[in-house]
């Protein structure tokens, strides 16, 4: 996981740097998204073969790793929310342009619903594992 650097760069610089770091947040973000969204549809058969199944049984153990999986997909577009969360303060404080300070909001906002999404359907699929 990357740790969130300081905006090192002159003024007339930042704007450029800004960018670089938001694009590599949002790809890091979108790559982390969509590779929950590939594992969700086999991780809810997994978990839907597996809820009726004792823990022994391979299937069960199959659809634990399918949750483990996605669990970290979901951590790590985390992880990207919290960089952008950083380079959004960053920004703030050094007083960038209305224009990047708009775009870092709406994509937190879109990031942090998607979280919320993956959330609650991890939790759902736990439950239905673990009753």
């Amino acid at each position: 996981m990357p740790q969130a650097e300081a905006l090192q760069a002159p003024p007339e610089e930042m704007p450029a740097q800004v960018d670089a770091r938001l694009a590599a947040i949002s790809a890091r973000a979108s790559k982390a998204n969509a590779a929950f969204a590939d594992k969700l549809d086999p991780t809810r058969k997994l978990v839907s073969a597996a809820a009726s199944s004792d823990i022994e049984t391979t299937i069960w153990a199959e659809a634990q790793v399918g949750l483990a999986d996605l669990t970290a997909h979901h951590s790590e577009a985390r992880f990207a929310l919290a960089d952008l969360d950083a380079l959004a303060a960053t920004v703030r404080i050094a007083q960038g342009t209305a224009d990047d300070i708009a775009e870092m909001s709406e994509l937190q906002n879109r990031l942090a619903l998607t979280l919320d999404k993956q959330a609650e359907r991890l939790a759902g699929m736990n439950a239905q594992l673990n009753r």
